[in-house]
């Protein structure tokens, strides 16, 4: 199974010496909903959305190999657990609630297929180490606005990515060369949208792909 983490290249050659590691006592990028500390968010439909939201153009997205990562390590995004809670309960949780799910997500481990299944994403605790890469993309955002505008233009929820997922991971396969074509091509309501996007998806400017296993 490939998973995908998207941020930007402030610590590109650390990361491919010791792996991915858990913010600790960095400040969150996220200040609504904050990521755990310990935590390395994995997924398989937005790494490209997380790349780009930053004021660092040069966006990287490392895709990684599951195997060789610890089972007992992959847990649920805890945004997953709280929108399941919200749907059962038929309304929001409280500040507080929320807080305890992201404080006792030891609870929740065994979900984490469920949370990549429904929401497209997980998290793993502790590192993930540099031999689970098997490849990186790099990609200067502010050369490429349309596609950099669609990577930006998802909305996490489950109920999207039941409708969406598939398309998200489609970008993702085009990014890393695993695709000719957009999705946006079939997606097109309009001759001139098609065109458009038939453009876009022959064109790699900007756009680098690293195979670490060469």
């Amino acid at each position: 199974m490939k998973l995908y983490h998207g941020t930007t290249t402030q610590f590109h050659a650390h990361i491919l010496r010791y792996g991915l590691r858990p913010r600790s006592k960095r400040a969150s990028n996220w200040k609504k909903n904050p990521s755990r500390p310990d935590m390395v968010y994995l997924t398989t439909a937005y790494p490209f959305y997380f790349a780009t939201g930053s004021e660092n153009k040069i966006a990287v997205v490392y895709e990684i190999d599951a195997h060789h990562l610890d089972e007992v390590r992959l847990y649920p995004d805890e945004d997953f657990v709280t929108l399941l809670a919200r749907d059962r309960r038929g309304k929001e949780l409280t500040k507080g609630q929320s807080r305890h799910v992201r404080n006792n997500l030891d609870l929740f481990q065994n979900m984490w297929r469920k949370s990549l299944v429904m929401l497209g994403n997980c998290a793993y605790r502790g590192t993930v180490p540099a031999k689970a890469i098997t490849r990186y993309c790099l990609f200067n955002s502010a050369a490429r606005p349309e596609l950099t505008f669609h990577c930006m233009d998802a909305s996490i929820n489950m109920l999207n990515y039941q409708f969406e997922g598939g398309n998200y991971g489609k970008v993702v396969a085009w990014f890393f060369g695993d695709r000719k074509l957009l999705p946006m091509v079939d997606q097109a309501e309009t001759t001139e949208e098609r065109d458009f996007w038939l453009a876009q998806s022959k064109d790699r400017t900007e756009i680098e792909v690293v195979n670490m296993q060469a």
